[in-house]
């Protein structure tokens, strides 16, 4: 059972009493409910903490002109772990998330103690994604939210991911998407849009790092992390088959195994460093 507590106007969820925090900061367009089921898999070795991003709590009303950057976002999750009391953690981002995730690394990384990068890339906006976001605002500033929903579903996963998934999370997911304001929406695509790149505090950071990447992720595409899945000192690539970029709900046993997995060589990997 999922409860949602607040502080500071930041909804979030704890699971887990016992072992290493994970925090895991979800996608656009997402809350912190998307990682309910997964949070539940992870729970019973170690505590678990999901929040909402900015702009992203559900519901929750979002004035016109609001703005935020990345960096904003990731002041909020640095708010939430010193209010938890939690020195530092493995810091998961989903897309969006992955990006809060490496301004972390870049701007308190005594935050953190691993780092997992989760369908999401350290480098930032070309000019034709920016023009896609740009067409996106227009769209939500035009009132066409629902068109905007179908599409960014539509990029999501493929009809066969989809089916895979199952009608009623599929539902959920738009549910989900449709409870997010709309200007919380476009101050978030502005600040994906402006971010900078993070590949330099990648290369040989000290921080273990997970690379989770779907094999049939067409948002992430494999093929355009090459150059950065070495850069860290230590780092972890796991590919998940049979997924495009919701791995967590198309192929949730395989993302647990991948996290698993690198929380298991995480301490060796740190040990290591300081011997």
């Amino acid at each position: 059972m999922i409860t949602y507590k607040e502080y500071q106007d930041i909804r979030y969820f704890s699971l887990g009493n016992t072992g290493e925090p994970i925090i895991l900061l979800h996608g656009f367009c997402e809350h912190a409910g998307i990682w309910a089921d997964f949070a539940q898999k992870l729970a019973p070795h170690h505590y678990i903490v999901a929040m909402d991003l900015l702009g992203h709590t559900p519901y929750a009303t979002v004035p016109d002109k609001t703005t935020f950057t990345i960096d904003d976002m990731a002041d909020r999750v640095v708010l939430l772990l010193e209010h938890l009391n939690i020195p530092s953690a493995t810091v998961i981002g989903h897309s969006m998330g992955g990006y809060v995730a490496l301004n972390l690394l870049k701007r308190y990384p005594d935050y953190l103690s691993g780092l997992g990068l989760f369908h999401s890339t350290p480098y930032p906006d070309d000019e034709e994604k920016k023009n896609t976001r740009n067409r996106m605002i227009t769209l939500l500033k035009e009132g066409r939210k629902a068109q905007f929903i179908e599409l960014q579903m539509t990029k999501l996963t493929d009809e066969e991911g989809w089916k895979k998934i199952g009608q009623e999370k599929q539902d959920e997911v738009f549910e989900m998407m449709l409870s997010i304001h709309h200007n919380g929406m476009i101050a978030a695509l502005q600040a994906m849009r402006d971010r900078k790149s993070s590949v330099d505090v990648l290369i040989g950071t000290p921080i273990p790092v997970v690379f989770i990447l779907g094999k049939k992720d067409t948002l992430i595409p494999i093929s355009s992390l090459q150059d950065v899945l070495t850069a860290p000192l230590y780092a972890y690539t796991h590919v998940i088959q049979d997924a495009a970029h919701l791995g967590m709900l198309e192929n949730p046993d395989a993302c647990y195994s991948a996290i698993k997995d690198f929380m298991k060589v995480k301490p060796l990997w740190i040990k290591q460093n300081h011997d």
